[in-house]
């Protein structure tokens, strides 16, 4: 979701953090996260009534409702104009669900995927029914997407019911396109032009030229729903120029979505004239939308991945997106991350490997993995100086250290290039994108 430069008093609570639990609720103009000092100072203030909801709870609080009690204590103190609340789980029964309809500008359903699928239900109609829960009388819904057509009747239904007028990019009168990939300071942006006309439940107008978004993919166009749902704010009154819309597009950026590591970063990280793009993808959905926008940015340059994915993802449906695209895929390093939770979250190197073998004999793929006698040599302690050796075709190997995993691939992708500038995704979960970014700072 973009974040908007919207009057001083603005502040956004996420679900999600990279490097430091403060990321989680940021403030002001440009998104600062929130002071330690300041985080440190609301836990104390709401210690006591968090104590007596533990005890009430017969110790059944979890991190995420502690967490928000504090952010929207903040929200009450700092008296602010704007806040985006972003759900943790579902909607219905979320921790942040407690607003009324008059306090409530919109709601924004970004899309409907297999994310925690087992949590909500079992199916999309279940994880649609959860997240309808934010929907609220009288108030504004926007929706992403794509949508299955019957998901989004679904949803359209439970608005109607609620006499909420509804905004969704499949409206009829959305007009937007991607004009070109270029760069400025090394970094590549693409060049839009978004067109928005709506005139089904209320009116809605909007036209940008020459948007440069530094967030890459043809996906990004129906991830800004956050345009619409500013758009939405201005019809309820709210002064927001198409300039700070644009402004607010331009320069929406989320660590480990679409980042490119910049070429000390990647020296640092001892991967010497590689490009490393981070993208914590880890659904089929979003390794669909990667593949595409690495495609669409580097072309056939040779690539080249290391995956780690929490225990409860669909391993095979994300590795099969992949093996499936084509292109120039020349190796696959599964590696493990320390995922939120607990061990068992965290799915084992070897068991990631046997998932992309399963895929690619699915999808009827040869690949040379480390379970072979053939490609054994290659990877026996990582040491990669023979990988030429091996016929052409992706190379799959498993291996538990991030770092070691990073330098073979590096190894490997330049032994089988001749040196050619290559591309290295890091990917498959937040949790080692969030790794890597730690291995920098620290």
């Amino acid at each position: 979701m973009a974040i908007f430069f919207l009057p001083v008093g603005f502040i956004f609570l996420s679900s999600t953090h990279i490097q430091t639990l403060r990321e989680r609720i940021s403030l002001g103009r440009f998104g600062e996260p929130v002071s330690a000092k300041t985080l440190n100072c609301l836990f104390l203030q709401i210690k006591k009534i968090l104590d007596q909801a533990i005890e009430h709870e017969n110790g059944r609080i979890s991190h995420f409702e502690i967490f928000t009690a504090m952010a929207f204590t903040l929200f009450a103190r700092e008296n602010v104009d704007i806040a985006v609340i972003e759900a943790g789980l579902g909607g219905a029964r979320d921790a942040t669900n407690i607003i009324y309809s008059s306090g409530l500008a919109a709601s924004v359903i970004t899309t409907i995927g297999e994310e925690h699928l087992a949590v909500l239900g079992g199916s999309l109609e279940s994880i649609a029914m959860a997240k309808s829960g934010i929907i609220k009388h009288g108030c504004p819904l926007v929706l992403g997407g794509p949508l299955l057509p019957h998901i989004e009747c679904f949803l359209r239904d439970n608005a109607l019911s609620m006499s909420s007028p509804v905004v969704s990019v499949s409206d009829a009168g959305n007009q937007c396109t991607i004009k070109g990939i270029s760069r400025i300071n090394g970094r590549p942006y693409q060049s839009c032009d978004l067109f928005i006309q709506i005139e089904r439940d209320f009116k809605l107008f909007l036209e940008l030229l020459d948007v440069k978004l530094c967030m890459l993919g043809s996906h990004q166009l129906q991830n800004a729903t956050a345009t619409r749902a500013a758009l939405c704010l201005r019809n309820l009154g709210w002064r927001i120029s198409d300039g700070s819309i644009t402004a607010g597009l331009e320069r929406t950026f989320l660590l480990g979505r679409r980042q490119i590591l910049t070429s000390k970063e990647t020296e640092a990280l001892g991967l010497h004239g590689t490009t490393v793009l981070l993208d914590g993808a880890h659904t089929k959905e979003s390794a669909n939308a990667l593949v595409k926008t690495i495609k669409m940015t580097f072309g056939e340059a040779p690539l080249a991945l290391v995956v780690a994915m929490a225990s409860d993802k669909d391993h095979v449906g994300f590795a099969r997106e992949f093996l499936s695209a084509g292109g120039e895929l020349e190796v696959v390093l599964l590696t493990e991350a320390d995922i939120a939770g607990g061990k068992s979250r965290t799915t084992l190197a070897s068991l990631l490997r046997d998932c992309w073998i399963q895929a690619s004999k699915e999808l009827g793929i040869d690949i040379a993995h480390d379970g072979t006698t053939k490609s054994r040599e290659v990877f026996s302690n990582l040491l990669v100086c023979s990988a030429s050796k091996l016929e052409n075709g992706t190379i799959l190997a498993a291996e538990s250290s991030l770092m070691a995993s990073l330098k073979a691939t590096n190894q490997i992708l330049r032994e089988r290039t001749g040196n050619q500038s290559g591309i290295i995704v890091v990917t498959g979960s937040l949790h080692i994108v969030s790794m890597v970014l730690a291995a920098l700072s620290g």
